[in-house]
This record gives C-alpha cells, structure tokens and sequence, in this order.
C-alpha cells in the first residue's frame, strides 16, 4: 500500500472516533492536512496521519463532557419545571443578591476605587475656621477668610463652599433640602 493511501486510511478510520456532527468537517481538515504534507514531505504523511488518532480521541472526550453537560442542563430544566414556586424562589433570591452586590460595587468604585476628577488629590485638603476659647470647632470660613488665605499665599488654588438649605422645585411639590455651593476664590 502507497504511504498516502495508508496515511488517508489511518485518517478515516480515526475519525469514527469523532462525533457524527463533526466527523465531516473533521475529515476535510485533516486531508487537507494530508494534502498539505504529502506535497512538503511525502513520506512524512504517515507519521502525520497517526497524530490523527489522538486529535479524534480529544473530540471524543470533549464531546462526552459537553453531552453530559447537556444532559445535566436537561435534568435541571425538568427539575425546574416541575417545581416553579421554588425555581421562583431561587431565581428571585438570585436576581436580589447580583442586584444587591452590583449596586454596592458600584458604589464601592465611585466612591473609593476610582480617582478623583482632579490632579494630585492626595494634596487636597478642607479647612475650617477653629474658636477654641469659645469651644467651637469646624465653623464655616467666612469670605473674608479666604480671600486672606489667598493673599497669603498659603495654597495653591481655593474654593469657598457655603452649605444651607435650599429650595428644590420640579414637576411635584417645592421642597427644602440641604445643598452646598462651591465658588472658586
């Protein structure tokens, strides 16, 4: 028997060991392999045509796992089907717990993870003004305040925030809130 004929034989029966949906495009890749070899190397075809066994012994494997896969995916739809008020349960406990530990992670990157929106943040700082003969600490700075500061040249750059309430207005009833404003000095 020529070396091609037996390296093709080889080749056609390993790939009985292959899945019936894949065998055909199997086969076309591996003549084509042939094919390619043959025409390099003629002698090498038969040493290549043996590697042949063991890529169809993988796709063996691969496809008992993903049958089993299937079959365990099947029992678990059946399973499911046969309860809904518990498969509602689960699947409503599921739903909550990712809803639930998304918004924390999303809140957990917005306010720790990520930078903050300006240069150098480890630089800045909140100052406040102190009266301690009076026992009052963390009183507002007052304009006056921070226009010295900036005269003096004690920063690189100020912004004067004054809190209060505010009135919130919109498409329902006015309300009062706390708000903050920020000015640059």
């Amino acid at each position: 028997m020529r070396p091609q004929a037996l390296a093709r034989t080889i080749v056609r029966l390993a790939s009985h060991l292959v899945p019936a949906w894949r065998r055909d495009e199997w086969r076309r890749e591996w003549n084509a392999e042939l094919d390619q070899q043959t025409r390099e190397r003629p002698d090498a075809a038969v040493a290549r045509s043996v590697g042949s066994i063991a890529d169809a012994t993988t796709m063996r494997t691969q496809a008992m796992y993903l049958d089993l896969w299937w079959g365990d995916l099947r029992f678990a739809w059946r399973n499911a089907a046969k309860r809904p008020a518990f498969t509602f349960l689960v699947v409503s406990t599921l739903a909550l717990g990712i809803g639930a530990v998304s918004a924390v992670f999303a809140l957990v990157d917005g306010v720790l993870l990520r930078p903050l929106p300006y240069p150098d943040p480890s630089r800045v700082v909140f100052v406040w003004q102190t009266l301690p003969k009076a026992n009052a600490f963390e009183l507002d700075a007052t304009p006056f305040d921070y226009t010295a500061w900036h005269r003096a040249r004690s920063f690189e750059a100020l912004a004067l925030i004054s809190t209060g309430s505010v009135t919130l207005t919109g498409s329902a009833e006015p309300e009062r809130v706390r708000g903050a404003r920020c000015q640059a000095v």
